[in-house]
């Protein structure tokens, strides 16, 4: 059973690296490059899921296609880190959410930081702040599933 117990942490161990290594691959991108691979998705929202999208104009679709990608945009944020904080909980368990909260928060605030360096962007209170929230909730998440296992 104890053989079981080292898998598992192993494995949250590898998923905490990869998910934090995503974030830093995507916030590492510049500007130009971010904003096309969120403006594809964007796009085909745009293009596919909105009724009646054939009815507007082109000045009007791309208005549209604008506030989509913010939301895009925000939505990304928060659902990179759900699930680093969901590992990280289930790692370091439910008596520790303040310290998994308080290390995310840090490498959060980190990559923040390092996109000054990075071509077209800029650290942003905001997004730091959905970055908390998409933790919180993987922590939430988390500590429910523990609690109904």
């Amino acid at each position: 059973m104890a053989d079981r117990g080292v898998k598992m942490k192993t494995f949250l161990i590898i998923c905490i690296i990869v998910n934090a290594s995503l974030i830093f691959y995507f916030s590492h991108q510049p500007a130009t490059i971010s904003a096309s691979q969120s403006g594809v998705i964007s796009g085909f929202i745009v293009d596919h899921m909105i009724p009646g999208n054939n009815e507007i104009t082109a000045i009007e679709k791309e208005q549209i296609k604008i506030r989509v990608d913010e939301t895009v945009r925000d939505i990304a944020h928060i659902a990179i880190y759900v699930p680093l904080g969901l590992c990280s909980i289930l790692l370091a368990g439910k008596k520790r959410a303040w310290l998994v909260l308080l290390a995310i928060g840090m490498y959060a605030a980190t990559d923040e930081v390092h996109q000054i360096w990075i071509d077209g962007r800029a650290a942003q209170v905001a997004d730091w702040m959905k970055d908390m929230l998409g933790a919180g909730i993987g922590v939430l998440i988390g500590i429910v599933w523990k609690v109904k296992s």
